[in-house]
């Protein structure tokens, strides 16, 4: 799958089965914000996020700013679930 902005990247392997997957959705539901790494990393494992942060990473700054790595969480978040309808 890939984002709008080019970034290539795989839903993990039975991440809809994760119970604690699910409790980390609800947590971000709720409000907090803190746990979007945690997601994203359960979402498409610690080398895609790394990839992701390097992939949002300001070549002038060198920061990956919150409003870049949102957006694309946000890309995979919608692809993740029109995957999850397709199966079903």
């Amino acid at each position: 799958m890939t984002t709008n902005t080019g970034f290539e990247f795989e839903i993990a392997e039975g991440v809809f089965d994760d119970w604690e997957f699910i409790e980390l959705l609800g947590e971000l539901e709720g409000g907090n914000g803190l746990k979007l790494p945690a997601v994203l990393e359960r979402l498409i494992g610690a080398e895609g996020a790394a990839a992701l942060k390097e992939h949002c990473r300001d070549t002038r700054s060198g920061k990956v700013t919150v409003k870049a790595m949102r957006t694309e969480l946000t890309d995979i978040m919608t692809a993740a679930a029109n995957r999850g309808k397709k199966k079903n």
